[in-house]
């Protein structure tokens, strides 16, 4: 199996899970590491189905870790908004 920072050496990863230290962990691998808290009003139907019921169907806070925001999470942000969800860009 071939590891993925064996042929990738700079790509940003957007860790969009809560609670799991995924930004520590990833940031061993690969410099450029953001973290992504996730706010989302959804309903387990069944096994794969998943309902929104809010409005927005999601918010995120989105910052570079350990702290800080760039250019590239100031892009991410307004297309994320387009696409419907509500995001803070916080450092």
């Amino acid at each position: 199996m071939i590891q993925l920072n064996s042929i990738v050496k700079d790509i940003p990863i957007f860790c969009f899970q809560n609670g799991v230290a995924n930004e520590e962990i990833v940031s061993k691998y690969y410099p450029r590491v953001y973290g992504v808290m996730v706010s989302a009003g959804s309903v387990f139907l069944k096994d794969g189905r998943v309902e929104s019921r809010s409005e927005p169907p999601g918010r995120f806070v989105i910052g570079r870790y350990p702290h800080g925001v760039d250019a590239l999470v100031e892009s991410v942000a307004p297309i994320l908004r387009n696409a419907g969800y509500e995001v803070l860009v916080y450092p």
